[in-house]
């Protein structure tokens, strides 16, 4: 044994900074790695803290409470260190201390980008979203959005909250009419570029006209998902998808995998039931492809894409086609 080693050459210590490349691209690929060195020594815990609460889901109450405590009482200061906050169906507020809890959170983490909320079902407490100016992305209840006690209802029409100058993507869930009264909420986000609208029915659709004129001029896609049943007027939902109602709206359809109705269907959003068995999984895309198929937002462009072009004169089709060939 002794001869081995005196065969081995002698292995040189790594520099610090490749070593802390190494512990932070092993924190990336995986959580459990990113504590287990956390609890190795101090320094390991320094670099691995920012990856570990860069992008935080809770999927339980009890991650709920130890997230609020470790918010509270950390000296780190591990609330501006959260960019993407996803509170999840199991965590939901089925009890008033959770829901209590949920919205303490969510106004400590005042530096995140994207939040995403999908079970407070505790109306009373009020979401407070005025010191996040940071906030890109907001995935929320469409009712709890826009109703009296809601972040935004709150202060409007008074002075604009600040979290709204700045959000590009709104994903809204639970389509229900009564809040179409409420619709001209969606004129003050100036930035809005993309909105995701999700129903359990096609009733979005026929409610869809009353949305569009409210709708800024920065918004570029507009998507309505609903689950496809037998009662659904295809004629209806063929209108519309064709772009009449708002040049910008693209309808997504989730149906049975063998569906007759989407043999003939054009520019249409189709994703079989297996796709989305969970919804929320969608709004959990940001960019990422779902299940190998082309993500939400680039499918709804390239659909809008092709109804510009189809409505083009043979002339002006040849004129582009030149164009995109040689610049």
């Amino acid at each position: 044994m002794d001869d081995f080693d005196s065969l081995c050459l002698p292995i040189p210590p790594l520099p610090v900074d490749v070593v802390r490349l190494l512990v932070e691209v092993t924190g990336e690929i995986d959580h459990r790695s990113a504590m287990a060195l956390a609890l190795s020594c101090r320094r390991f815990e320094c670099w691995v803290t920012p990856i570990i609460y860069r992008s935080v889901n809770l999927k339980t109450i009890r991650s709920v409470d130890n997230f609020l405590y470790a918010l509270e009482h950390s000296d780190k200061d591990v609330r501006l260190m959260v960019r993407v906050l996803t509170i999840d169906t199991m965590a939901g507020a089925y009890y008033s201390r959770t829901s209590l809890a949920t919205t303490q959170i969510i106004s400590l983490c005042t530096n995140a980008v994207t939040i995403a909320l999908w079970s407070l079902k505790d109306k009373e407490s009020l979401l407070d979203l005025s010191k996040h100016k940071c906030l890109r992305r907001v995935s929320i209840h469409m009712e709890y959005f826009m109703s009296d006690k809601s972040c935004v209802l709150s202060s409007l029409p008074g002075s604009i909250p600040n979290f709204m100058f700045n959000i590009t993507h709104l994903d809204l869930y639970e389509f229900k009419e009564r809040v179409l009264q409420r619709a001209e909420i969606l004129q003050y986000l100036h930035r809005l570029t993309h909105l995701f609208m999700v129903s359990a029915s096609d009733e979005a659709l026929t409610l869809a006209s009353h949305f569009a004129p409210f709708l800024p001029s920065s918004t570029r896609v507009w998507i309505i998902h609903f689950r496809y049943y037998q009662v659904c007027d295809m004629k209806v939902i063929d209108d519309i998808a064709g772009g009449h109602a708002d040049p910008r709206l693209v309808v997504s359809m989730k149906t049975t995998k063998n569906s007759p109705e989407m043999a003939n269907a054009k520019y249409i959003i189709h994703r079989v039931l297996a796709q989305t068995a969970e919804t929320k999984t969608i709004w959990r895309e940001w960019g990422g492809p779902l299940l190998q198929e082309p993500d939400f937002w680039e499918e709804a462009e390239m659909i809008i894409a092709e109804r510009k072009r189809s409505k083009k004169t043979p002339h002006e089709k040849k004129d582009e086609d030149w164009r995109e060939l040689h610049w």
